[in-house]
């Protein structure tokens, strides 16, 4: 029996933080941090490049959060960084 709430309470604590994850990327999609990385690397970067701007993140208070969205999102931002 304790196994079984053990395993509730984890997947409460799994949900909520999958929940704050959608928070913060959508904290983040609203923010101009991406578009300030873009225009500051003038649309290219290393991986150096993106582990700064992880760590900026983790700075922030932008974790828990999905990092591959994370780099879905600045795809997205160097996109209309080139188009205008």
């Amino acid at each position: 029996m304790n196994e079984k709430n053990t395993s509730g309470v984890m997947g409460k604590a799994i949900n909520e933080e999958s929940a704050t994850a959608d928070q913060n990327l959508k904290r983040l999609a609203e923010a101009s941090i991406l578009s300030d990385f873009v225009r500051l690397h003038d649309g290219a970067w290393d991986c150096s490049g993106w582990h700064s701007l992880c760590q900026i993140l983790e700075d922030e208070g932008y974790t828990p959060i999905d990092f591959e969205k994370v780099g879905l999102l600045l795809e997205d931002k160097r996109t209309e960084y080139f188009n205008g």
